[in-house]
C-alpha cells in the first residue's frame, strides 16, 4: 500500500515538471512571437513614414 502511495507522488511530480516545463516553453514562444511581431511593426511603420515623406 505504501509503495503505491508513494509511486503516485512520484508520477503527480514528474507531471507537474512536465507541465511547469510545457508551460515555460509556452511562454517563451509568446515572448518570440511578441518580439517578432513588434519588430514587424516597427518595420511596417518605418516604412510607411519613408514612403510619407
Amino acid at each position: 500500500m505504501k509503495a503505491r502511495i508513494f509511486r503516485t507522488l512520484d508520477i503527480l511530480a514528474f507531471s507537474q515538471k512536465t507541465i511547469r516545463s510545457s508551460l515555460v516553453v509556452i511562454i517563451t514562444d509568446q515572448i518570440q512571437v511578441t518580439v517578432w511581431l513588434s519588430a514587424i511593426s516597427l518595420v511596417v511603420s518605418f516604412a510607411e513614414f519613408v514612403i510619407v515623406h
